[in-house]
Formats: C-alpha cells, structure tokens, sequence
C-alpha cells in the first residue's frame, strides 16, 4: 500500500528522591554551565542566554566525546520544571525532555530533613527504528548515572552545612 504508520515515540523516565529541598535541587538542574559536575561524561555550556539566564530561549551545548549536542529550553516553571529539545547533534527526531520537582515534607518519624522528588522524561523517536531499543538503553543508563551523581553530590553539600551547622 505505500504507508508506514510513523514510529510510536519512546519513553526513558527515572524518579528519584533526593536529600536536598527543591531550591537547592533546582540550583543544579537549571544551571547548565554546571551540569557537567554530576552528567557522567560530558560538558555544558550556555551558548545562548534566554529568560531568566538558563530559561526559555536557552541553547545549551552538550559536549561527549566527539558528540556535541544543540539543546534549547522550551518551557519553564522557575523552580519546579524545564521542557527542552534536542536540536541537533545525536541519531534521534523529536527528543524532548522535562525535568519536573515537587517538594516532599520532612518526615519526623524517620529523621529525615526535606527533600525532593525529582522526575526527568524523555521521549524521543529514533532516527533509524531498529535502533530504538538500544538508545532507549543507552539513554537510560545516562540517566541513571546522572541521578545517582546528583543524588551524591547533593548528599554532600547537605553533610557540609550540617558540620558547619555544629
């Protein structure tokens, strides 16, 4: 018949609780020209100033290896979520990634000072489908390991303020 229905997009989401209110988490996340302390792998860097700095208009450039990938800012909530694309740079169509917050209460019951849930999406459609299974893996494990950096990262600052506290 000639038609090929398009590819379904695919979807990589990770939630995580970090130890750290939202301001501090949102300091992190937002701020591109510091990504490259906890993304495994590669460098950031601001090309393009948009609203607020790091907000919409942004165009951040994302260095790995040879790869160097055009990121812009699309939508923003200051201090509870950012939409952004891929423009340009890695063998995807229609990436696009949100990166969501929301406060969780301190829990007295279990010591526990307050903290964040963080939820990173990223939905994108492979530019050659056979490959989708293992850029939805590749993808995955990227986030994984950021996460996990973030999570460290932010664990220390908590226990510096707490000894400078003391």
């Amino acid at each position: 018949m000639g038609f090929a229905p398009a590819a379904p997009d695919l979807v990589v989401e990770r939630t995580i609780t970090l130890p750290a209110p939202m301001d501090a988490v949102w300091r992190h996340v937002a701020d591109h020209a510091s990504m490259g302390a906890w993304w495994p792998d590669a460098s950031f860097e601001l090309s393009t100033e948009g609203e607020d700095v790091n907000g919409p208009g942004a165009v951040r450039l994302v260095r790995s290896g040879r790869r160097v990938l055009d990121e812009q800012v699309v939508g923003w909530e200051r201090g509870r979520r950012m939409d952004y694309r891929l423009r340009a740079g890695a063998p995807l169509r229609y990436h696009f990634g949100r990166v969501e917050l929301r406060a969780l209460a301190p829990s007295a019951r279990a010591a526990m000072p307050a903290s964040t849930s963080l939820t990173w999406r990223i939905r994108f459609r492979p530019r050659f489908p056979a490959t989708g299974w293992l850029l939805r893996l590749v993808i995955a494990r990227m986030l994984r390991r950021a996460l996990f950096n973030l999570e460290d990262l932010l664990r220390r600052e908590s226990e510096r303020v707490q000894r400078g506290a003391t």
